[in-house]
């Protein structure tokens, strides 16, 4: 019986039958041969609609016994070859699920995909077809020496570090096994040499292929090298912006945002006055109810800049916001930032209560190739080498957790903090700007604004608020990248924020962001317990008259010369 069915399958194909010309009569029709006889029959009867359980019952009625003719043959051999098919039809219209999934797979046969043949003995050749095959999805890139890619969060979820990602969020993650083999099989037919049959059979990647393109793929020059991810239009060195979602070569950046940007316009060649006004419109529609000094608007507008500019710029200062008291809209500005330059509300991470747990954090954020990142509610004064090397670094070294691989990345996220009365400290003094939000009244958080919903009208606003950006962005370019009164000097840290960022908020007439260091420096905990330490020296310095005390002849020579030096003159 089984081989009366593997012969009626294996004859069930989708060739036309020719029915005008041959010698072999079935049924009032002539065919080229019996076996065509048989596949017309299960045509017709696989098109007639009987149910299963009949065409069972009809191919035990035609059971082929001693003496049959050709005709009962080519009746018995056709019920054997429909009756799968009929059962098969009846099932999946019985689950709907699986019935989607059997047009998926018969559609993914009828287009044409490429053919990988793997034979034993040329494995080079096998990681360089795969290599190739990877290159040209458009998922996976060379990011700083390791194979990685691209993974699209489809619901919200929380790291190990504690940072929380939105779901649509696309992240950048090393490849594993896993992933590659299963990538591969959507994107060719994998076929192996079968030593026993003399013929290639379909099979899954070997693991072990998979393993060696993870190892050895990235030298490949088709796999593209990625510096980060964005979600605005990328502007090019030649000024010219691309709206295309993918992958840029030039720039080395991938376009995320798969959204229609018909309504993304603005002027070509925009004038120093429309770009003031397109930033005045910023500052009143979007922060016109936040309360806040010169300084603060101009690190408002700031953040803005910054987040669209960051990719482009070797490092950016941290901006940080702070109010004495909760709900007053801290998070929300950032908040709104992430949403201008994502399309969503950006990544949230603890600080860390120790410098190893602010390393993980960083290295977690610029790994995964974050545009926008915030640290949310700091609660103590913020320092750690780990972030001031995140804001500055042109590159980075980060070992991969677990094993004692070093990636060389390109640090491309803008940083953002969060806090209430926030204080920085150290060195990270000189790489922050701060704005402080004062709404005046002991319960901020029972306010209520015109834009009851910001984060809603800047969604709702997004092309619009992406537009007079980048009309204030294409003027000053345009216009030789000038600045007004009171520009930031250029910082040896942040040069290239500071020609682009720091300087056209001055060219605006919002004066420089930098100005908030001033404040800062007088509040860094760490200097002020400095100067009280050096204070103290200085007055037991006075009461001690030993003759052969270094500090106070440096001290006794300046008076002499009338120009008094202080101890902690010295020290500071």
């Amino acid at each position: 019986m089984d081989s009366f069915l593997r012969k009626a399958r294996r004859i069930l194909n989708p060739k036309p039958v020719d029915t005008n010309n041959g010698d072999f009569e079935f049924e009032g029709k002539f065919y080229s041969d019996k076996e065509a006889a048989i596949r017309a029959k299960t045509r017709e009867l696989i098109e007639s609609g009987m149910t299963g359980k009949e065409c069972v019952a009809e191919r035990s009625a035609h059971s082929p016994k001693t003496g049959t003719s050709a005709q009962d043959w080519v009746l018995y051999e056709a019920y054997c070859a429909a009756v799968q098919p009929i059962l098969d039809r009846e099932r999946l219209a019985a689950n709907p699920n699986e019935a989607a999934r059997a047009a998926q797979q018969a559609q993914r046969k009828t287009v044409e995909r490429v053919v990988v043949k793997f034979n034993a003995g040329y494995r080079y050749e096998s990681v360089e077809m795969v290599a190739k095959l990877l290159g040209q999805s458009g998922l996976y890139f060379n990011r700083g020496g390791q194979l990685s890619r691209l993974l699209t969060l489809h619901e919200d979820k929380k790291d190990l570090d504690g940072t929380k990602r939105a779901a649509g969020s696309i992240i950048i993650k090393p490849a594993v096994a896993a992933a590659v083999v299963s990538d591969v099989s959507k994107l060719a037919e994998v076929q192996k040499y079968d030593g026993r049959h003399k013929t290639y059979v379909d099979c899954d990647l070997p693991d072990d292929i998979a393993q060696s393109v993870i190892a050895i793929g990235v030298e490949d020059a088709r796999i593209k090298t990625l510096r980060g991810i964005v979600h605005v239009p990328i502007l090019r060195l030649d000024g010219t912006i691309i709206t295309t979602r993918g992958y840029d070569r030039q720039s080395q950046l991938y376009l995320a945002a798969d959204v229609d940007w018909s309504e993304f316009d603005g002027p070509e060649e925009p004038t120093h006055e429309q770009a003031i006004a397109a930033a005045n419109w910023l500052m009143d529609e979007i922060y016109g109810e936040f309360k806040t000094d010169e300084v603060g608007r101009s690190i408002l507008l700031s953040s803005l800049l910054t987040a669209i500019l960051r990719p482009y710029i070797d490092g950016s200062p941290l901006h940080c916001f702070d109010a004495p008291a909760y709900g007053a809209g801290k998070s929300l500005l950032a908040e709104v930032v992430g949403v201008v330059a994502t399309g969503m509300k950006p990544p949230m991470s603890p600080p860390g209560e120790t410098k190893e747990e602010t390393m993980k954090v960083v290295a977690s954020v610029i790994r995964s190739g974050d545009a926008v990142n915030v640290l949310d509610n700091i609660s103590q004064p913020l320092t750690g080498d780990a972030l001031c090397v995140a804001l500055t670094a042109e590159t980075v070294n980060i070992r991969v957790f677990g094993t004692n691989t070093m990636l060389r990345l390109q640090p491309s996220a803008f940083w953002m903090a969060t806090g209430q009365n926030l204080t920085v400290s150290a060195d990270m003094v000189r790489r922050s700007v701060i704005a402080r939000i004062d709404p005046g009244i002991e319960r901020p958080e029972l306010s209520e604004f015109k834009k009851a919903d910001l984060i809603g009208w800047v969604k709702e606003h997004r092309m619009e608020i992406l537009s007079r950006l980048y009309t204030i962005l294409r003027a000053h370019a345009q216009a030789g990248f000038p600045h007004g009164e009171g520009a930031a000097p250029r910082l040896g840290s942040f040069s290239g924020w500071a020609r682009r960022v720091a300087g056209l908020c001055t060219w605006l007439g919002y004066g420089s962001p930098m100005k908030s260091q001033d404040v800062m420096y007088d509040e860094d905990p760490m200097r002020a317990r400095r100067m009280t330490l050096l204070d103290a020296i200085y007055e037991w310095q006075e009461s001690v008259t030993a003759p052969g005390f270094e500090v106070n002849r440096a001290g006794d020579r300046n008076k002499a010369a009338g120009t008094p030096w202080p101890v902690r003159e010295l020290f500071v």
